[in-house]
């Protein structure tokens, strides 16, 4: 879809899709949900950042303001740790699993996006730092 827009089309809705879902009985084990979320976080940092498309905000940011995006992101993973932990102050049983399942997912995303900006040819920070020369 991000391919598409990039290249200048847009979404059709079709008030009448049905689509029919079967979810199987192993993936709903807790532990399997959570791992699913991690996943969800670190493809969502992923789609969004590779290929770089100039059309996607996060990849724009990342290219122009390397240095706040990055500090953007630690803030993030300190502010989802606090919430992962205040999550288990919840009332009830499914609002804690819902909490910890959300922040998890932010952490993951947030984690990604700082490694893909570490390691794609694309956010690279060169000679930022150095007169005059490259890294």
């Amino acid at each position: 879809m991000l391919d598409l827009a990039e290249r200048g089309y847009g979404g059709v809705l079709g008030p009448d899709a049905v689509a029919y879902h079967h979810v199987g009985e192993e993936l709903l084990d807790a532990e399997v949900v959570r791992r699913r979320a991690v996943k969800v976080g670190e493809s969502f940092a992923a789609v969004r950042l590779v290929p770089f498309r100039s059309s996607v905000k996060q990849a724009v940011l990342f290219r122009r303001h390397p240095i706040v995006a990055r500090l953007y992101c630690a803030l993030n993973i300190l502010r989802w740790i606090g919430a992962y932990g205040l999550a288990f102050t919840a009332v009830t049983a499914t609002r804690r699993f819902e909490r910890t399942l959300k922040a998890l997912e932010r952490i993951a995303a947030h984690r990604a996006y700082l490694r893909i900006c570490g390691t794609c040819e694309a956010y690279r920070i060169k000679g930022m730092f150095l007169k005059g020369g490259s890294v």
